[in-house]
């Protein structure tokens, strides 16, 4: 009895040729998909950050805006409380990590860890100037905040200004109703 014969193994196998996809929009898909699979940790990283930073501003939003106590402010000029709190807070937020991603010291140590493998610490100065973009941004809305908040105090009658801030503005009960404190202009002529 022979041992039986098994057919030969392909060890190797022809090419195929595939129709090439000459689409323009099936190119701006495959160019996207590769951008995507070569940056993820950036994106990640870039999502994960532009979260908090939206977060930060909402909370601080919704604190001055509902939950703080009352002071009569916020029901003057409620808008630009909104805007120049919440994109302080996201100021304050993005300029403490706008000095981390600098320190070459300490990027240079966490290379060598574990979180190089989630964070491209390679592209710290990238990320460095994404961060002062959006700080310049959120730098913007707190001005303009600001600006929005001067004119509403600007065009408020100051009876209702007076019973906001008791300790600028004196209501005498004389023909004028709320009139400017003496320390406030005293300290004003100086």
């Amino acid at each position: 009895m022979g041992w039986p014969s098994f057919p030969k193994p392909f060890v190797y196998t022809e090419a195929r040729r595939e129709r090439f996809q000459r689409s323009k929009v099936h190119l701006k898909i495959q160019q996207f998909k590769r951008f995507i699979e070569n940056y993820r940790r950036h994106i990640i990283c870039v999502v994960i950050f532009s979260a908090i930073t939206v977060g930060v501003f909402v909370e601080r939003a919704y604190y001055y805006g509902f939950a703080s106590p009352p002071t009569g402010i916020a029901d003057t000029t409620f808008v630009g409380i909104l805007i120049s709190r919440g994109a302080g807070a996201s100021i304050s937020f993005m300029y403490s990590f706008i000095l981390l991603t600098m320190c070459r010291n300490l990027i240079t140590f966490l290379r060598e860890t574990f979180f190089n493998r989630y964070i491209p610490f390679d592209s710290a100065v990238d990320f460095h100037r994404w961060i002062a973009t959006g700080a310049l941004i959120f730098s913007v809305l707190h001005t303009l905040g600001h600006i929005v908040n001067v004119y509403i105090f600007s065009v408020t009658p100051l009876s209702i200004l007076s019973c906001l801030f008791t300790n600028v503005f004196v209501n005498d009960g004389g023909l004028h109703g709320a009139m400017p404190n003496n320390n406030t202009i005293t300290a004003i002529k100086q």
